[in-house]
């Protein structure tokens, strides 16, 4: 009986995870016909390297492959951001190589890639100071330009250069009109996803913030595309003639300028994006570090509790206040 018991609770589990899974399917407002896509890569398309992630991830939850320690270190779990960054070994690499300069603490692995080839194109690399590393970072050398020529299609970061007004690190007032921070947030516990919103004028001051929040577990690169939508749709409900909207996540403000169509979830969402802002006159979109969009971190990450609220200046939450004044005196 127990065996019958923990088998029904683990299909229950099962069935309250893949619910969760087809909830958050973002559908096309526009119609058409469905179609089939490879999940494991945003643009839709089949790739080896990816095939065999997914199976290492699948056998990893079944237990199957219980061995995911890092083989430099031996001590914490192989991810690509510990394997590049955080390992003392693979540290030590990096210093060999003069790149130890990079920040550590970047938010995200595309972050900390980006600055490390900005420092490539700036610094030249060290000495060398021990054999075992140097044999790493040599290999390394060797081996990069291959991998970057062994990219498929599915790789959206660096797909197109960035803008000179990328990657600020603080928030700056537009010169003219208004501008839209946004920012995404997702609730494993619960299976939803939410956004926020801020959106400030010339002056620094609040003109509007919103929150939403939907059921459905996504990807966060999935629920970053989806709540761009959001100020972009609410900019072709207000006429505002000068507008600029600021993304943290550099995958999404890379996606939106690149020409190619993907096939996959992500790549619907980013062609209806598209979309609108064809539509709109004098409106911009760029990629801003986490500090320099707080305040909508703050919306997307308390989207819970302020979903479905448009807030004014008299309304809005202390701690939201704090930021944006600190915004505005940077």
């Amino acid at each position: 009986m127990s065996d019958l018991q923990d088998f029904g609770a683990s299909c229950h589990r099962r069935t309250i995870r893949y619910a969760a899974v087809i909830v958050g399917i973002p559908l096309n407002p526009s119609g058409g016909a469905d179609s089939w896509y490879w999940v494991a890569e945003k643009n839709g398309f089949y790739s080896v390297r990816s095939a065999y992630n997914l199976l290492e991830k699948n056998l990893c939850i079944k237990k199957v492959l219980v061995e995911n320690t890092c083989p430099l270190c031996g001590v914490f779990a192989e991810t690509e951001r510990h394997i590049l960054v955080f390992c003392n070994f693979a540290w030590s690499c990096w210093e060999y190589a003069g790149l130890a300069a990079v920040n550590r603490d970047t938010s995200s692995l595309g972050l900390w890639l980006a600055d490390m080839f900005r420092l490539l194109n700036g610094e030249s690399q060290g000495r060398v100071r021990s054999r075992s590393v140097k044999d790493v970072v040599t290999f390394a050398s060797s081996s990069l330009d291959h991998w970057l020529k062994a990219q498929g299609k599915g790789n959206i970061p660096l797909l197109s250069p960035l803008k000179d007004e990328d990657g600020s690190e603080l928030w700056i007032k537009p010169s003219v009109g208004i501008k839209l921070n946004v920012d995404a947030a997702i609730f494993d516990l619960s299976s939803k996803h939410g956004f926020g919103c801020v959106v400030r004028n010339a002056n620094g001051d609040l003109v509007a913030a919103f929150a939403g929040v939907k059921h459905g577990k996504v990807s966060p690169d999935l629920a970053e595309i989806m709540r761009i939508r959001e100020p972009l749709s609410w900019l072709k409900n207000h006429a505002y003639t000068q507008a600029i909207v600021e993304t943290d996540s550099l995958v999404c403000a890379e996606a939106l300028r690149n020409a190619e169509v993907f096939v996959s979830s992500f790549g619907l969402v980013v062609e209806d994006c598209k979309k609108i802002l064809d539509s709109l006159i004098n409106v911009s979109l760029l990629f801003v570090k986490r500090s320099a969009n707080c305040a909508a971190h703050f919306v997307a990450r308390h989207s819970i509790s302020l979903a479905e609220r448009m807030f004014s200046i008299n309304s809005v939450p202390m701690e939201l206040m704090s930021i944006l004044t600190s915004d505005c005196s940077s």
